[in-house]
């Protein structure tokens, strides 16, 4: 993944300098912000919640710049989880695969394999209310990869969850990207948490410091 943005609308403050980085397959990345505007803006750029006015987003060597987020190869788990509390785990999970009307066979099988990757086969009719945030969270990463994304994004995946939970959830990112052959980027603000990424990128006013 190669992201390169000088400027985006409404947020000349926060990126008006060029903030370049490549990622290779694989890699396991922190973005580490200084603040939560250049976190979020940087996030959103790359899952294509915000629009660059100028620069490129490439990921595998597909310019993805002005790709709505629906089309692009990258699905985001959220900080709160994001989930729909009236649906049970495995309708959370297959809601994305539902609305590109895959074939109902194929769901299940992509549904049951997402919940085998984050250790909650025997969660799939459980409803989503009675679960601790841990497992929550690990719902919420399942969904993210049943579309078999290239970039998985997770803005502070542990920031809800106590020290214990958050080091079981970033044990799990871990191993995806390590055994899965996944690429993964988490935007955060904690430094024990970017500390054990194979690479982080700090940001701050606009630029790369290192």
């Amino acid at each position: 993944m190669y992201l390169k943005t000088p400027n985006a609308p409404g947020q000349r403050a926060f990126l008006r300098c060029a903030a370049s980085f490549f990622l290779e397959i694989r890699q396991y990345s922190c973005e580490k912000m200084s603040c939560s505007a250049q976190k979020f803006l940087a996030a959103g750029l790359i899952a294509g919640f915000q629009t660059a006015s100028e620069g490129e987003i490439r990921i595998s060597g597909k310019e993805i710049t002005q790709t709505p987020p629906h089309k692009r190869p990258v699905n985001t788990v959220f900080q709160k989880y994001a989930l729909f509390p009236h649906l049970n785990v495995y309708d959370n999970i297959a809601f994305g695969l539902k609305l590109k009307k895959t074939p109902k066979q194929t769901i299940g099988k992509k549904v049951k394999a997402a919940l085998k990757m984050v250790g909650m086969t025997d969660y799939e009719y459980r409803d989503v209310d009675s679960l601790s945030g841990g497992q929550q969270q690990r719902v919420a990463i399942a969904r993210a990869l049943v579309n078999d994304p290239s970039v998985l994004l997770c803005d502070e995946p542990t920031g809800n969850l106590d020290i214990s939970t958050g080091n079981d959830v970033l044990s799990l990112l871990i191993d995806l990207n390590r055994n899965d052959n996944r690429t993964i980027v988490i935007v955060t603000h904690d430094n024990q948490l970017a500390e054990k990424c194979d690479r982080i990128i700090r940001i701050s006013d606009g630029k790369i410091t290192d």
